[in-house]
């Protein structure tokens, strides 16, 4: 709920004031909220307790909040809406929604953004949208407009995707979504009830994460190996008899980079038939391997009698600003998804989906483009890594866009805290699990071009110095 809490020119404690009434201001800490305790807050951002007092201690002489011994501290009653300055709103991630649409890219940003793995266009990509040429525009405005389930043409070229791998598909059986993240939510929406189970890798993609918890599913995180979702830990979650839903990520897992084996992608299937469950595959990053391992099939090639639907996605691949996306499936399951999808926009807009199929056109071209292009940068920033932080562990992935990052102490919750500090801001390895597990280690994307990678590793280095040395500071901090 703070954010980035540190932005700004004053000391942490006015910084974190500030940011406190923001939230209490706009509703979000609402009147008679039970604040975290000093030495609470204080350990989760990272900062001294006398830190944490001193923003109290402003609150309080601005009757916003009132503390009792033995009671804790509280959000008063009462309208506080004036007295604090809208400069500092407090979202976590306010610069995706900044007025500024087109920044200067030229320009060294003020904040170094590792949250999200977030794919530049491709070169080749922006010369096929200037191509967009008369029979694209054409094929545009020869119809109203009104395809909820996507065009023809898109749907046959993502069918035949499918068939060159050997999973045979038809046509109908796609429906274009607004991306993966889209196609996620339209899917829990149509499987899951109010209560009932979801079985999920740990960690797995926050995204995910934030859908299953919408719709009201109970979570079931599933240990991993190195050959992807550990087969017992399946079985005892499906013995409960509530998991409808089974959600993997099984090539080029987001964040561990992990492979999920054949033999463990049929044992899976039958798992899931066994159960009458649905399995949920999404495919985000399986076309970004580095040709150093082969990659299994996709899950769908096991399945039997509709029991795996697989999600896909441009945005991986050829642009993270190209939200398109889709959902394999068949049966009434299908024939559920289209009602939804046609109820949520009524459709994809026609202009991206042309763009999207003269992509496809050109996948084979584009992919080798993109692997090699992240190939190149996962060898730059490992070696980078070894250089300056040699003491973080990680495995190199074949494939994929991020590094999963073991650090060797402390949390990786308060390490963030102190990196949003030195202009830096990552994901600690919490947020990925249900259970809020994994807080020695954070997701490191290599998606920056190289002198954004080295730039972020300089700062890195510098935060984490700062976070192991830190000394426990008896006054209020200055900003570094």
């Amino acid at each position: 709920m703070l954010g980035q809490w540190t932005d700004g020119a004053d000391p942490l404690h006015r910084s974190l004031a500030k940011a406190l009434g923001m939230l209490i201001d706009s509703g979000q800490l609402p009147a008679m909220t039970r604040l975290p305790s000093e030495r609470v807050l204080a350990r989760a951002l990272a900062v001294g307790r006398n830190t944490v007092v001193a923003a109290y201690d402003i609150l309080r002489s601005a009757d916003v909040i009132s503390s009792r011994l033995g009671s804790g501290t509280w959000v008063n009653l009462g309208d506080t809406s004036s007295r604090w300055a809208d400069d500092n709103p407090a979202f976590p991630w306010r610069h995706r929604v900044a007025p500024v649409i087109f920044p200067d890219e030229r320009k060294v940003p003020a904040l170094i953004d590792l949250s999200a793995v977030s794919l530049a266009p491709l070169p080749a990509a922006q010369e096929v949208m200037m191509r967009l040429g008369a029979r694209d525009w054409r094929a545009a405005f020869s119809s109203r407009g009104y395809f909820p389930l996507g065009i023809a043409p898109l749907r046959g070229a993502i069918a035949d995707d499918y068939g060159d791998q050997g999973i045979e598909t038809d046509p109908d059986g796609i429906i274009v979504t607004s991306g993966a993240q889209q196609a996620l939510e339209l899917t829990a929406a149509a499987i899951i009830q109010p209560g009932e189970g979801v079985a999920l890798e740990d960690p797995t993609y926050p995204g995910a994460l934030s859908i299953f918890r919408k719709a009201g599913a109970s979570l079931f995180p599933i240990p991993m190996d190195e050959e992807g979702m550990r087969p017992e830990g399946l079985r005892e979650a499906l013995d409960g008899g509530t998991v409808r839903l089974i959600y993997i990520n099984p090539t080029f897992q987001n964040p561990c980079g992990l492979i999920m084996s054949d033999s463990r992608r049929r044992e899976l299937v039958g798992l899931a038939n066994a159960a009458g469950a649905v399995v949920v595959e999404t495919t985000a990053w399986a076309d970004l391997s580095f040709g150093a391992e082969k990659v299994p099939r996709h899950v769908a090639a096991y399945e039997n009698g509709g029991s795996v639907v697989t999600l896909g996605s441009m945005s991986s691949l050829y642009w993270s600003g190209l939200r398109v996306g889709w959902i394999r499936a068949s049966g009434q399951l299908l024939s559920q998804l289209g009602r939804l999808k046609a109820l949520a926009d009524l459709g994809n807009p026609l202009l991206e989906q042309m763009f999207a199929l003269r992509l496809l056109e050109r996948a084979d071209e584009l992919k080798l483009t993109r692997r090699r292009e992240l190939s190149e940068r996962c060898d730059f920033l490992t070696a980078l890594l070894k250089q300056k932080l040699p003491e973080w562990r990680w495995r190199t992935p074949s494939g994929g866009a991020s590094l999963w990052i073991h650090l060797p102490e402390g949390s990786a919750s308060e390490f963030a805290q102190v990196a949003l500090r030195h202009l830096v801001l990552i994901l600690p390895g919490s947020v990925f699990s249900a259970g809020g597990a994994w807080d020695n280690h954070f997701r490191l994307p290599f998606v920056l071009e190289k002198s954004g990678l080295e730039m972020a590793i300089d700062y890195l280095a510098v935060a984490w110095k700062d976070h192991i040395g830190r000394a426990k500071p008896f006054g209020t901090e200055k900003k570094p």
